[in-house]
């Protein structure tokens, strides 16, 4: 089977790690999810991996706003969502991460996900300009 998108998630907590992949398979029914509970495989995973995306909660032994700057310089292009409990998305974002989900949202994660991947804006109508006779 060809998966046609690839994710990292990272969390110390196996029940947390697997909601978050079950609700990207929600959206993304043909992806594959590779779990991570610590850093040093969370790090190694995002070197050796072609992936779209990174969720980062946190890993054993770092906090997750710890561990952004560490994936961002393996990978500067790649979208990193931070999912946490508290509302640490002014350090997530200056660390790197491209969009911040509170952890009570998590229904979201898959529509955050694809607007990451698909930034473009909505096409605009044009307008045409009418003149008065």
């Amino acid at each position: 089977m060809a998966f046609l998108k690839k994710f990292l998630v990272i969390d110390d907590n196996a029940d947390g790690r697997s909601l978050l992949a079950r609700t990207l398979l929600r959206k993304f029914p043909q992806s594959l999810t590779i779990e991570c509970a610590e850093a040093a495989a969370a790090t190694r995973t995002a070197s050796s991996e072609q992936l779209d995306a990174i969720v980062v909660h946190r890993a054993r032994e770092m906090e997750g706003v710890d561990l952004i700057p560490l994936l961002r310089m393996i990978n500067p292009d790649i979208p990193i969502i931070y999912v946490s409990g508290p509302d640490r998305s002014q350090a997530a974002l200056a660390g790197g991460a491209t969009s911040c989900l509170s952890y009570d949202a998590w229904l979201r994660l898959g529509t955050v996900i694809a607007e990451a991947l698909d930034p473009q804006p909505w096409p605009v109508p044009s307008v045409q300009a009418t003149t008065a006779a």
